[in-house]
């Protein structure tokens, strides 16, 4: 029997998956609720059974002290305001993350309604700073109680519930795959010159000065028969194009997700050498929680050269290249060795695409997803 199934979100987290969620999903109708910018409630409805809601927020206390910080964030203080009524009619809830008060106001609601709880989460950090610190803290704990299903797509991830007291016949690995019709092997590349790519927010956390490094000791070595493409645009952009000036460097910008199948189609070698993310001594981030365009580019064939940042490794296997975050020389090394071994890059293509077809297929985990909702309407 089909089930209308609600996704809330703040911060529009799941708009990469809405079209496999309309193209692939079993349930009856699905609505992907939201916070908007302008504050204003704006339903943006797709062809058939997926619509998104946008709604504005409103402190969970007296006021919201995360706003003094600037832009909203998961982290803040603040409720979905008309969220009850906007979902109302939906039999079961998936909210992401444990410790915001997006999540909290679903399980209150779901509690009041008897209504099924799913949550959602990528974070890898066992017993996560904010697991310990109040307010947040208080969500954890109230959540870990009445969430009835928690969804993670890595071990890493799961490890972290473990952590924080969620027992683990509660907990499912359900990976979310792309739509691997759109995101296939090209067949038509012709011989130029090796082209590595990273589609990424041009910020530090990502590794885009190692990688730009590693590339400048690439070239000055030289392999000049190569090229470096960076989708995306952040706080490094003024950086990327002054290596741009001197090295073959490709900066496309932002680019439309419409338009990302044929870049990776025209690249060779994808690379993502995040790192983690520290504050005060603390560690407060993995990069690697669940990065989608390693997948997306896994799809299309192209070797991996990842850090060892969160759940990277468990994301890309054995037969990919993993390196210690912050590293230059390794990044350098696996660069030089994919771009002088065609032969290593062509069996990468073929491994990888299985990879993906076993493990991150849209259609596959979208099933599996629906198929342990089932069990609890």
């Amino acid at each position: 029997m089909p089930t209308r199934l609600a996704v809330i979100r703040p911060l529009s987290h799941f708009h990469l998956w809405l079209n496999s969620l309309e193209k692939y999903s079993c349930f009856e109708s699905v609505k992907c609720i939201s916070t908007s910018q302008n504050g204003k409630r704006s339903p943006l409805q797709l062809k058939n059974r997926v619509s998104v809601i946008y709604l504005s927020t409103r402190p969970a206390y007296f006021f919201d002290f995360t706003r003094i910080f600037g832009r909203p964030r998961l982290t803040s203080w603040a409720f979905l305001d008309g969220l009850e009524n906007a979902a109302s009619d939906m039999d079961v809830f998936d909210s992401g993350e444990l410790f915001t008060f997006s999540t909290r106001q679903c399980a209150l609601f779901c509690k009041a309604r008897n209504k099924p709880l799913i949550v959602s989460t990528i974070e890898t950090i066992p017993n996560h700073i904010l697991t310990r610190l109040p307010p947040y803290s208080n969500n954890v704990n109230l959540i870990a109680n009445y969430g009835d299903l928690f969804i993670v797509p890595t071990h890493r991830s799961m490890n972290y519930l473990l952590s924080v007291g969620i027992e683990k016949h509660r907990i499912r690995v359900i990976r979310q795959g792309v739509d691997l019709e759109v995101f296939k092997v090209s067949n038509s590349k012709q011989t130029r010159r090796v082209r590595f790519l990273i589609v990424s927010a041009l910020i530090s956390r990502r590794g885009i000065i190692e990688l730009l490094e590693a590339f400048k000791k690439l070239v000055d070595g030289g392999d000049s028969n190569v090229e470096l493409w960076i989708c995306g645009d952040g706080s490094l952009t003024a950086v990327v194009r002054e290596f741009k000036q001197r090295y073959p460097i490709k900066l496309l910008g932002r680019v439309p997700y419409s338009e990302l199948p044929d870049i990776y189609s025209a690249c060779d070698v994808f690379c993502m050498p995040g790192k983690d993310l520290y504050k005060f001594g603390l560690k407060i981030l993995e990069d690697g929680q669940y990065t989608i365009s390693v997948i997306e580019a896994m799809a299309c064939g192209l070797p991996l050269i990842v850090s060892d940042s969160g759940a990277y490794p468990e994301m890309v296997g054995s037969e990919n290249f993993v390196v210690r975050q912050g590293s230059v020389i390794e990044l350098f090394q696996c660069m030089r060795d994919l771009s002088r071994d065609s032969s290593l890059r062509e069996t990468l293509v073929d491994k990888n695409r299985k990879r993906a077809e076993r493990f991150f297929d849209a259609r596959k985990q979208l099933q599996e997803y629906y198929n342990e909702v089932r069990k609890l309407v």
